[in-house]
């Protein structure tokens, strides 16, 4: 689940994702305008699992002893167009590659990263299948979720072939292109 409204700084509605939580029987993973420790905190005590971005670069101390106290909640976001790690709701380049920024958080303990192409978002283009066999390549340790672009059954595929823990259904799943039933049979 994103905040988005919170991702991009326009505002939050943290009131509603307390009552989404609570209402579903399932395990959830909140991401979206989480940039301090005890945003992070507030988080877990919802969801079983937090995205980070914008403070993973901004504060990787943070996402440090964030991974060491809740080891397996923690998902950093590597938000990325050509290689570029962007923050701040795509705004802002964080400076760094792909790799770089994964190899950083694998060694403060961090495995679980959810990458997206951020060009390739909400397009319905296909998987960047490059850029995640790529990035699964440099950094063997990582648990990668693939985001961006996902169309198809095909596209998930393509994505576990390559090395990929799991997929973001988005646009595909809203759009009825993708049934999440048969997503998960494959998987």
């Amino acid at each position: 689940m994103v905040d988005l409204d919170a991702a991009f700084g326009t505002g939050s509605n943290s009131d509603a994702v307390s009552k989404i939580v609570a209402a579903v029987k399932m395990p959830v993973e909140l991401a979206g305008g989480i940039r301090t420790p005890e945003a992070a905190k507030e988080a877990l005590e919802k969801a079983g699992r937090v995205v980070i971005g914008t403070m993973a670069y901004s504060d990787p101390e943070a996402v440090r002893k964030l991974a060491k106290k809740y080891p397996g909640r923690i998902v950093v976001s590597i938000d990325q167009i050509d290689g570029n790690v962007m923050v701040k709701g795509w705004k802002e380049s964080a400076g760094v590659k792909v790799k770089d920024a994964m190899a950083q958080f694998i060694a403060m303990g961090v495995e679980d990263f959810l990458l997206t192409s951020i060009d390739r978002d909400g397009t319905l283009a296909g998987a960047d299948v490059r850029t995640l066999a790529d990035a699964v390549a440099a950094n063997e340790k990582a648990r990668i979720i693939a985001s961006g672009g996902v169309a198809s059954l095909e596209d998930a595929l393509r994505a576990k072939s390559v090395g990929c823990a799991a997929v973001i259904l988005g646009k595909a799943m809203y759009d009825g292109k993708v049934s999440v039933e048969r997503a998960k049979a494959i998987a």
